[in-house]
């Protein structure tokens, strides 16, 4: 008979031996020192612990039924009432001192880490009854149940994999597993592998004359048959002892039975010291290779990480089955396969470096023009290099750190894979608003493994989550390429799925997805809506990243609605939460474009100017100085010179803006739209009047062409045409565009509709009906009262507007006021401007 383990160890304590098994059982603790010293050691420690019934509480927990036991302890289902879910107690069985602070705060790393292919841990405390962890409760079936009849070997090694994905992010938040066996894996009804069972109940180790780590100041954790050599003779568990067990638990998944065998302890020792393993008939000669190497008896001869082992079978196995980056309808695989890590390690020095691989997008994208291939490989160089950053800092000794930046560059595979997908399409013209909607990789470098609500335990919830995040990134690549008003239909079905996920921080992501569609297509009052409840969510899923997001997109809605009293608070409460998320480069960018903006709008031209050249020195920091946000920063920046009177400046910042604009996007964008109106209104102020007009119809023409006759773009532009027209006193054309301006932003609740009012009280002004035009003045300053607010320059500047025809009545003048105007010259020299607009801008 071999040595016990923990099942049976267990049963022979609580009395379930079968009478035909306990004779054997018997004889061999007899001959067997460790055994006996096993069986002595739990016996005691369980006496200590107590079992809990039905009903009992464990914290804010239920407790339900047993469904597990072990040598350490036991699993109960239980219930949480407050979030109303099930979930799986484990209580330790522990004999307190050091050894209880060790297991508190190696659970409470656990806590900490949220990773797919690890059980969940929710809570970590301690009661009378001892430790207890709080877990999620998975359904399915374990490793070793999975494998009977035996699985083909690249479906082993998937699962390896995603295991080993898992392992890499344990050890980097500070863990060792201790006890992985097939019994510890499970395989969910949702086909997702997690790690399961930590050893988390392994005080220091004590040698002792058999080799094995046993006595009276320890407790065993793991099963002998999967320890490494290492351990086996009384040293303590490491990542690299994890990679050993590891390699037994492949081997015994490939092979139907485990590398080392021996009948005690002291022959199990020997067996796996002698290092004579055979090799795997049913795997490739390399896996049997890499299997071989993991159980090296020297750990120095080992992989140098989880992460290491996981980037050679995948390498490997995709070259056993070669596939192209690109092909129809697999983008992702392509991502996923193409740009791992793949890490080597020099022996000799024990120097960890780490490769990546990705795909050669010259080849696999030849029919798109220079501009995007430039633009795609900046991306995937960029992102390339974080990753490598991160498996160095990781190879040496990071934890939770780099366990968050390594998530967040996973994260981002999926926004890769909707790229990649609408590159597919023949239509790439907007291929770099695609490209630009991608998340920058620098952001990474500031993540942290939050404490975001975990996925749900309930199959169907979990599967919901799943599906809103696989539409996720592919509806944001439509709406970024303007798309948004075909997009809408599915981003309201995706919030319907994420509505049934029960999961906040999904619910979250996609009601922000949707409020982005919502406002691309000018519906601003339930783009509002939307990013509103956007908050709530992630304030309840605390998810940190997505509410630093939800409060930028809730600053960029108000700011399209000019409500600048509200986008200024809502900026407060950003800088918080920007903070709160780690600072991410690029948010903390937008946050300072935004705010620029905000006191741009409300008259305070000296902060909107320091914050906006902030906001460009970050942009080109995180994606470099010919960057879509580089240009719409220097539009922002032009804008404000114009604002300031400065003239010469303004036009060079808009001018830079529409050359990295055409350069990026060609000719026909909306934001090349957004410069040519900019560009016009410094031409207006200069007073070069037909150029003015010419450049305005040429924005208006794309904003028509790619935003649609009733946009709020379309209507601005028809309010700066309004102005020209007003000071070439074709009065009844400006009327016309003053009125289609005013129809146009009225029916989108937009606030620049004042800035209409207003300049139609000038036309009526202009014209001599002064009765006509106060009215208009009053409503004007109805609007800016709740948009602009009253230091901006059309609110300072109506009260003397609305004394000039409040004068004329009064005298009841016997000629209209324009009438005393003189014929206007081509380049008139500017004193005060004829009329209020809003400047083109990308909030």
């Amino acid at each position: 008979m071999t040595c016990l383990d923990d099942a049976m160890v267990l049963g022979l304590i609580e009395g379930r031996v079968a009478q035909a098994t306990l004779a054997g059982v018997d004889e061999h603790i007899d001959s067997c020192a460790s055994c006996r010293e096993v069986v002595t050691t739990v016996a005691g420690a369980r006496r200590a612990g107590r079992i809990l019934a039905r009903g009992d509480a464990v914290g804010r927990f239920v407790i339900g039924d047993v469904i597990g036991s072990g040598a350490m302890g036991r699993v109960y289902s239980a219930w949480e009432p407050e979030l109303d879910r099930r979930v799986a107690i484990k209580m330790l069985i522990e004999d307190g001192g050091a050894a209880r602070d060790r297991l508190v705060r190696e659970a409470q790393a656990m806590a900490r880490l949220n990773h797919p292919n690890v059980v969940t841990v929710h809570e970590v405390g301690t009661t009378d009854a001892g430790v207890y962890v709080a877990m999620e409760l998975i359904e399915g079936e374990t490793l070793r149940a999975w494998t009977d009849p035996p699985r083909p070997w690249r479906d082993v090694v998937r699962v390896l994999v995603d295991l080993l994905g898992g392992l890499a992010a344990v050890h980097a938040a500070g863990v060792v597993h201790r006890d992985l066996k097939p019994d510890n894996m499970i395989i969910g009804s949702d086909g997702r592998v997690r790690l399961g069972d930590f050893g988390l109940a392994r005080s220091g180790a004590v040698p002792t004359t058999t080799g094995l780590a046993v006595g009276t100041d320890t407790t065993v954790a793991g099963t002998p048959a999967y320890m490494a050599p290492e351990v086996l003779r009384g040293g303590t568990a490491t990542a690299a002892s994890d990679q050993f067990s590891f390699g037994v638990m492949a081997y015994e998944l490939l092979a139907g039975r485990r590398p080392y065998s021996g009948s005690t302890w002291a022959e199990l020792v020997a067996s796996v010291e002698r290092g004579d393993v055979a090799t795997i008939a049913s795997a490739p000669a390399w896996l049997d290779t890499a299997i071989k190497r993991c159980l090296a008896l020297d750990p120095a001869k080992r992989f140098a990480s989880m992460r290491e082992v996981a980037a050679h079978l995948t390498r490997h196995a995709s070259r056993q089955r070669p596939t192209r980056w690109i092909a129809a309808g697999l983008a992702a695989a392509a991502v996923a396969s193409g740009a791992t890590f793949a890490a080597t390690r020099d022996d000799a020095s024990h120097a960890q470096t780490c490769a990546i691989a990705v795909p050669d997008v010259r080849s696999a994208y030849a029919f798109l023009d220079e501009r995007v291939l430039a633009s795609l490989e900046g991306w995937l160089g960029t992102w390339k290099q974080e990753r490598i950053d991160t498996c160095r800092e990781a190879s040496r000794g990071a934890t939770s750190r780099t366990a968050g930046r390594e998530r967040c560059l996973e994260d981002q595979h999926a926004e890769v894979l909707a790229v990649l997908a609408y590159l597919q399409r023949p239509a790439s013209g907007v291929a770099i608003d695609v490209l630009s909607a991608l998340p920058p990789s620098i952001d990474c470098r500031s993540a942290t493994l939050d404490a975001a609500t975990p996925i749900p335990l309930e199959p169907d919830q979990a599967a919901a989550v799943r599906d809103v995040a696989a539409q996720l990134p592919t509806l944001r690549a439509f709406i970024a390429v303007g798309d948004a008003r075909n997009a809408l239909a599915s981003t309201e079905r995706t919030v319907q799925r994420a509505h049934a996920s029960l999961h906040a921080p999904t619910l979250a992501d996609a009601l922000l997805v949707h409020a982005d569609a919502l406002r691309g297509a000018d519906r601003l009052d339930d783009a509002n809506t939307a990013a509103r409840e956007a908050v709530a969510q992630a304030v309840r899923g605390r998810a940190d990243t997505t509410l630093a997001r939800a409060w930028l997109t809730r600053i960029a809605i108000a700011g399209d609605r000019r409500d600048l009293t509200t986008a200024d608070d809502f900026g407060v409460l950003a800088v918080a939460s920007v903070e709160r998320a780690g600072s991410p480069p690029h948010l903390t960018a937008t946050l300072a474009r935004l705010r620029g903006l905000i006191a741009y709008n409300r008259g305070k031209l000296d902060d909107g100017h320091a914050l906006l050249e902030a906001a460009r020195t970050q942009f080109i920091e995180v994606s470099g100085p010919r960057s879509v946000e580089v240009a719409t920063t220097l539009s922002a920046l032009g804008s404000v010179a114009r604002a300031a009177g400065k003239l010469d400046d303004a036009e060079r910042w808009h001018r830079d803006a529409l050359a990295i604009d055409r350069e990026l996007r060609g000719e026909q964008h909306r934001d090349v739209a957004r410069d040519h109106h900019n560009i016009a209104g410094v031409l207006r102020l200069r007073g070069d009047l037909p150029t003015a007009l010419e450049t305005y119809r040429k924005a208006l023409a794309i904003e028509i062409a790619t935003q649609g006759e009733g946009s709020i773009a379309a209507g601005l532009t028809h309010n700066s045409i309004g102005l020209v027209l007003l000071e070439q006193r074709d009065f009844a054309a400006a009327l016309a565009e003053f009125t289609q301006a005013r129809e146009l932003l009225t029916a989108a609740d937009h606030g620049d509709r004042g800035f209409a009012e207003h300049n139609l009280g000038l036309l009526a002004q202009a014209q001599g009906n002064h009765r006509e035009a106060l009215p208009r003045f009053t409503a004007a300053a109805a609007i800016y009262a709740t948009t602009i607010g009253a230091a901006a320059a059309a609110t300072t500047r109506l009260p003397a507007d609305r004394a000039v025809s409040e004068a004329a009545l009064a005298k009841r003048p016997s000629r209209p006021v324009a009438a005393a105007l003189p014929p206007a010259p081509v380049n008139p020299p500017r004193t005060r401007d004829v009329g209020v607009y809003g400047s083109g801008q990308t909030w």
